[in-house]
C-alpha cells in the first residue's frame, strides 16, 4: 500500500509543501498553510487525473486523457509517483509535455498531478 501525499499551499506566498502521512499542519508567511485535498473524479473539459501506461518495470504518466494545457497561465506544475517506501516526483514548466517515467517493479504506487489552477489530482 503506498504512503498518502498531503500537500498544503500558502495562500500568501503561493509556496506548496509536500508531506507523507504527517498530521502536522506546516506554517508558511505567519499562518497555516491551507491542504488541498486531491479530486479523484473530473468535471471540467480540461483532464487532471494522471493516467498511465506500464512497460515492463517503468510506468509512462501522461495528465490527462486528453494532454493537458501547458501555458504560463494554466499548466501541471508536479507529477507524483508515492509508493510505500519512497516518493518520485518530476517538476514540469509551460511549454513541456505533461508527462513523466517512473520505475516501478512490481510496487503498487498512487499517482498525483497539481495544476496551478484546479489543484491536486490523484488515480487511485
Amino acid at each position: 500500500m503506498s504512503k498518502t501525499l498531503r500537500v498544503f499551499k500558502c495562500e500568501h506566498c503561493g509556496d506548496l509543501i509536500e508531506l507523507l502521512d504527517g498530521k502536522v499542519t506546516p506554517v508558511c508567511c505567519g499562518e497555516k498553510m491551507k491542504e488541498i485535498v486531491p479530486a479523484a473524479v473530473e468535471a471540467a473539459t480540461e483532464k487532471h487525473i494522471p493516467v498511465y501506461e506500464k512497460d515492463g518495470d517503468v510506468i509512462h504518466v501522461s495528465v490527462g486523457e486528453v494532454e493537458h494545457p501547458m501555458t504560463e497561465a494554466h499548466s501541471i506544475e508536479y507529477i507524483w509517483a508515492v509508493f510505500d517506501n519512497r516518493v518520485e516526483r518530476v517538476h514540469v514548466c509551460p511549454g513541456e509535455k505533461p508527462q513523466a517515467d517512473f520505475l516501478v517493479g512490481d510496487h503498487p504506487f498512487t499517482l498525483y498531478a497539481y495544476c496551478n489552477l484546479h489543484g491536486l489530482w490523484v488515480n487511485q
